[in-house]
């Protein structure tokens, strides 16, 4: 992950994000099988490296429709030291949302407030073969993941 972060595919984490950047970083609930709390802490320490302060990173659970079991879970997720040191919260597909536009198809785009309104997204998560989608993979962190119930 780490020689992945300094020799990216495409463009490096330094360009996009500043110094006074506030970050998200969505991260899959249990229902799936990433090993989130090891993608984390380099991905975390890059961040740092690059000045980014823990005040201004914040982790979301991108939930869906999922059943919400902060207190139990989320160290499982991130990792007890994350959990510790940054702020992590689950999405709820009921609160804290803003409505964006009307899709070209009539439905409102409703999305997690804190994913909207960050300087930088950053989406983890895994690739895998999904039984009626072909694959499943990290759009699904913004839709469903981090939407309202209606765009469900």
């Amino acid at each position: 992950m780490s020689k992945a972060l300094r020799c990216p595919v495409y463009s490096p984490l330094s360009k996009a994000v500043r110094k006074e950047s506030e970050v998200l970083i969505v991260v899959n609930d249990l229902t799936r099988a990433t090993p989130t709390s090891l993608l984390l802490q380099p991905l975390i320490s890059e961040l740092n490296r690059k000045g980014i302060l823990p005040d201004k990173i914040k982790i979301i659970v991108a939930t869906g429709l999922h059943e919400i079991r902060f207190d139990k879970d989320v160290d499982k997720i991130v990792g007890k030291d994350i959990c510790y040191h940054y702020n992590v919260v689950y999405h709820n597909s009921e609160e804290n949302l803003i409505r964006l536009r009307t899709s070209s198809y009539g439905n409102p785009l409703i999305f997690n407030k804190k994913a909207v309104e960050a300087d930088l997204r950053i989406l983890t998560g895994s690739i895998e073969p999904h039984q009626l989608a072909g694959f499943t993979g990290e759009a699904k962190s913004l839709l469903p993941g981090s939407s309202s119930k209606e765009n469900n």
